[in-house]
């Protein structure tokens, strides 16, 4: 073996094992709950951020007396207002987040207008929350047409 192809495998092999190394720590980081993703309270064994906690509670506080702490509005008061089903796949695919604010600010048909109780940095928290409560299924599925 020439010198250079010499110097080319131990390049390579420090390398491989620098890498293996990265991926070793990472790994070990993970497993002690350092590497955990956070913020998203939907992702299983994910702690929620302030921020995430904030936005549940005001949507507990200012919604869930219709739309359900599960946002698909089963209700005494959401059944006989006949609130929208913020879980449905298709409605969560269909409408943006500039609308759902809209609609949690000015309020809609039976639905009251929030613009004056809660801010504008408190609707965004609301509507961050209503986007986490779609149901998994895709919006094309035939349970949603």
């Amino acid at each position: 073996m020439s010198r250079t192809m010499r110097k080319e495998f131990l390049a390579i092999l420090v390398g491989i094992i620098l890498l293996g190394g990265v991926v070793t720590a990472a790994i070990s980081e993970q497993a002690k709950g350092n590497g955990s993703v956070k913020g998203n309270s939907n992702v299983a064994g994910c702690e929620p951020t302030a921020e995430a906690l904030r936005a549940k509670e005001l949507y507990l506080k200012n919604c869930a007396r219709c739309h359900g702490d599960d946002g698909r509005a089963q209700t005494p008061l959401g059944q006989r207002l006949k609130a929208g089903n913020l879980a449905d796949a298709r409605w969560q695919w269909e409408t943006s987040d500039k609308r759902i604010a809209e609609i949690i600010t000015n309020g809609e048909e039976r639905m009251p207008a929030f613009g004056k109780k809660l801010s504008p940095e408190e609707v965004e928290l609301v509507v961050t929350h209503v986007r986490t409560l779609r149901e998994r299924s895709h919006p094309s599925s035939p349970s949603h047409q």
